[in-house]
Order: C-alpha cells, then structure tokens, then sequence
C-alpha cells in the first residue's frame, strides 16, 4: 500500500530530506479530536491513509463539514503559515496514519523556503474552495447530490472503495437528519 502523502510528494528531494526528521509517523483513530475550534494548533496533520474531517461546531452541538483532508493535503498547515488558533474541528472520520510535525517546526521550515510557503498557501487557498462548494452543493443540490459528491471526495482522498462510516455521521455531515439520510441512501443503492 502506498503511504505518501501528494502535498509532500511535490517538495524537492533536499525540501524532503531537511523536513524528514520532523516528521512523525501517528496513527488516526477514529473520531479522534485532531485540534478544536478556538484552541491553538499545535501540529500539521499530512495523511498518509484514512480521512480528516473539518467541520464547523454550532451553538446547539450540530457540526457540518466544511471540507476534508485526506492523502492529496494536510490538516493544521494553515497554523504555519498565518493563522494559529483553528477556525474549525479536525476530526478523523476514516482511521489511518499521519505524517505530523510540530507547527513551529514547520513555521521554521517554510520561513526559509518560500517554494513550500507558497505551496502551503495554496492548499489552503484550495480547501477554501472546497469549503465555498460544499455551501454551493448544499444549497442548490439535493441530499442524494451532496452525498454522491462526498463519497467520490472521501474515495480519491483514502484510495480506498470501503469506508467505515455510520449512517448517523453521514447525515450530520451532510446537514440532514438521520431518517431523510436513510432513506435516500437506500433509494439509491443499485444491486450487484
């Protein structure tokens, strides 16, 4: 199984080698707490296998997902490049493993390498759009839409066709309740 990670796949065989023995390898277990809203962010997450979910808590103890980080990104690199405290919940959704490294290690690291910084930005700038579709999905699609695209994002983000997901985080990830959830998703399976 290939355990890369794309975002580090594009530095440089010397960006790698001066970032390598910051990096430690962490296991994501699942529906573990990566960094909360409002609490600093003290590590970057780059996965390697499983899925990070970035969801927005609300008052009433809802969250909706507003993106997620899979093998193609990391979770946290925002902390590095401008932002420390998270705007956002990191939740790992897909148990798996993570390339992580300290933000100040990281933050040393892209100081002295405008390449990466840039690259890190950019991530950044593409998990924002990824945020405004999902709010574009949400409100011009039906659940059966907003499902199928999630599950085609979730798949090229795990390399993997099983994802160990219940009914109940499907539907509050997607901003319905569970009964609607269920019933489309049964409406929709096609049989072998």
């Amino acid at each position: 199984m290939d355990l890369s990670n794309k975002l580090l796949d594009l530095l440089s065989e010397q960006e790698f080698a001066a970032l390598g023995p910051h990096l430690m390898s962490r296991e994501l277990a699942p529906h573990a707490v990566l960094y909360d809203r409002g609490a600093p962010i003290t590590h970057a997450f780059f996965p390697v296998r499983g899925l990070i979910s970035l969801v927005v808590p609300m008052r009433n103890g809802d969250a909706v997902e507003a993106g997620m980080v899979g093998i193609d990104g990391v979770a946290g690199g925002c902390a590095a490049t401008s932002v420390g405290h998270a705007r956002h919940r990191a939740t790992v959704q897909v148990p798996g493993e993570a390339r992580v490294i300290e933000i100040e290690a990281l933050r040393g690291f892209i100081s002295q390498r405008h390449g990466v910084w840039k690259l890190l930005s950019r991530h950044q700038d593409a998990l924002l759009v990824q945020a405004q579709q999902s709010t574009a999905c949400n409100a011009l699609h039906g659940m059966e839409g907003r499902l199928a695209k999630w599950l085609l994002f979730a798949r090229d983000r795990t390399r993997s066709t099983s994802l160990p997901l219940t009914q109940e985080y499907m539907a509050q990830m997607l901003g319905v309740q569970r009964t609607r959830y269920r019933a489309a998703h049964m409406a929709s399976k096609v049989e072998d």
